[in-house]
Parts: C-alpha cells; structure tokens; sequence
C-alpha cells in the first residue's frame, strides 16, 4: 500500500483508486476471511431500474452463506 497509494492519487482517476487501493484491501480481507466473505467485480446489479439503480458495480461483496444462490432478490441483501 505504501507504493500503491501515491501512485492511485497520483494517476487521479477513478479506475486507478479502485484498482490500486480498494482491490488490494478487499483481497486482504478474502485472503483473513476466505469461507466469510465472497468478492465479486464488474458484476452486472439491476436493483430498480424505473428507478436508476441498475448498472455494473464496482464491487460486491456478501456473506458466503448468501452466495449459495446468485439470484437472490436484491431487497434481501444486507
């Protein structure tokens, strides 16, 4: 993180604090929680779309018990 970090803000730009900075904290935290944690990125989350959210998602992440089913309404995550 140390070298990752100046270069993120450095390069200023959304795609680089995501991949420089919040990817290797969210693989961190998978590698501490392996059988906890389920990591997804670029996956496609349409909540409502009459009401804009809908899109690709930066990241998710879920308990591992409610990655059994990957059509799990989206009402009844968290």
């Amino acid at each position: 993180m140390q070298f990752n970090l100046p270069l993120a803000l450095e390069i200023n730009s959304d795609k680089a604090r995501s991949e420089l900075i919040i990817a290797p904290i969210l693989v961190e935290i998978k590698k501490r929680l392996p059988e906890r944690m389920s990591l997804f990125s670029g996956r496609e989350f349409n909540v409502d779309p009459a009401r804009g959210l809908s899109g690709y998602c930066d990241f998710l992440t879920l308990p591992i018990a409610r990655t059994a089913c990957h059509r799990i309404p989206s009402n009844r995550l968290g």
